[in-house]
């Protein structure tokens, strides 16, 4: 019987040898500058035996306030020398164990609410928001100025150039699970140009996408994307007043991206600090997580 997921696909151009795609998911074992370490080697070893045809790159860092954990990987001049290793390997592993190499996507990354460079949060967030806030009231939020994100894009074109110059296949820009470019998709109340209107909420995301685009030659660009938050109203995106999944914005967004060549979307949904059971399994599911 034939199994859909050993077909073959083909996406910007790339035949991939099959339909098996490792998510993305960090191991926050990079040095501290941001560098491929050996716990990370490791890991990518393992799941170059796999036989995936695409491994989704963890989530990489683009500047050095936007790392998650003092761990994370942070794509730079300094750090660049041990990704180019780490991907020479894998193609070669997976070559020898599986007669194929895997497509590799980096997933590109500012953290900005959960930013933790040091190891204590120093969040950068697109507006204050009380659900998300709840007991941690007493963290020092910095409100991300229209002049700070409009700085953005050149780190994502200073990445983009790296991750093409490693050797990455694809550069996913990441707007999921509540980190800057998602969290700017629910800046409804925010004034300013990257507030209020969908255009101005996207505005963030979709330079960062062009940035991308614009300074690379050889690699596609895809992203990562809540389809909702999953949040009541009106601290999410993809909710309507009554608190109900409302996807109209998403298949709005979709359309824009498609428009910017954008094949491959990978959908997502929640956000694991807040509503884990919708991510991963839970035990204990917060009481205010749920929508109707």
């Amino acid at each position: 019987m034939e199994c859909i997921l050993e077909n073959p696909i083909e996406i910007y151009g790339t035949k991939i040898k099959n339909r098996i795609v490792l998510q993305p998911m960090e191991g926050c074992d990079g040095t501290p500058k941001g560098g491929v370490d050996e716990l990370t080697a490791r890991r990518y070893r393992r799941f170059a035996k796999s036989g995936a045809g695409i491994i989704w790159f963890e989530a990489t860092a683009v500047c050095p306030e936007g790392r998650a954990n003092p761990r994370q990987l942070y794509l730079n001049e300094e750090t660049k020398e041990s990704f180019k290793a780490l991907l020479c390997e894998i193609r070669r592993t997976s070559l020898s164990e599986n007669g194929f190499e895997p497509v590799i996507i980096v997933q590109l990354t500012h953290s900005g609410r959960f930013s933790k460079p040091d190891g204590t949060p120093e969040p950068i967030v697109a507006y204050r928001n009380s659900h998300w806030e709840k007991g941690k009231e007493n963290q020092p939020y910095v409100v991300a100025t229209d002049d700070y994100c409009k700085s953005i894009a050149e780190n994502y074109a200073v990445a983009a150039r790296l991750a093409e110059e490693v050797g990455f296949d694809g550069i996913d820009v990441k707007c999921c699970h509540g980190y800057l470019f998602n969290e700017f998709l629910s800046a409804a109340n925010r004034e300013g140009i990257y507030g209020g209107s969908l255009v101005n909420r996207t505005r963030l995301y979709f330079d960062c996408i062009d940035s991308v685009r614009s300074n690379t030659k050889n690699v596609f660009v895809t992203t990562r994307l809540n389809a909702c938050d999953c949040f009541p109203y009106p601290y999410g995106f993809g909710v309507d007043k009554n608190n109900n999944i409302d996807l109209t914005e998403t298949k709005i967004m979709i359309t824009e991206l498609r428009k910017k060549g954008i094949e491959l979307i990978n959908l997502t949904l929640g956000n694991p600090y807040l509503i884990p059971h919708i991510n991963r399994p839970c035990i204990n599911a917060p009481e205010d997580g749920n929508i109707g």
